[in-house]
């Protein structure tokens, strides 16, 4: 497989939440057709295109669980991103998610924790768009 039919297949992504668990299964079978040609995948890729640093497929699944979570307003963000960070400790996003999502709440220590994830994804490898969620 070339890496423009992985590009196109990015591109054509689903739209319906309902659709994204075949479109997690078709970037998944993607990276199984890199490694299988001998092509090194070095960084995962999330829901939306983007590339996601030091992240495992267990660690992005969490991360991407956490984020429709919050999105939707539905089950525990929080736990999910615990989880991401459990799977893949090195995974910037992660870190910036955990942080923005003890912004949020109304726990009056959150502020450390926040503190603390953007010290810890500030720490990582990040491309320039994490290093912009980091700065924010």
């Amino acid at each position: 497989m070339a890496q423009s039919d992985l590009h196109e297949r990015l591109l054509a992504r689903p739209t319906l939440a309902a659709d994204r668990t075949a479109f997690d299964m078709a970037i998944l079978a993607s990276m199984t057709d890199f490694v299988q040609e001998g092509v090194e995948v070095v960084n995962l890729i999330d829901t939306n295109g983007h590339r996601v640093s030091g992240a495992n497929s267990q660690g992005l699944a969490c991360y991407e669980q956490a984020a429709n979570a919050l999105l939707c307003m539905v089950d525990d963000p929080v736990a999910s991103v615990a989880s991401a960070l459990a799977a893949s400790p090195t995974m910037t996003m992660a870190h910036v998610l955990n942080a923005w999502l003890h912004l949020l709440g109304t726990d009056p220590g959150g502020d450390v924790v926040a503190r603390a994830s953007c010290d810890a994804a500030a720490a990582l490898d990040a491309d320039d768009r994490e290093r912009a969620h980091i700065e924010a």
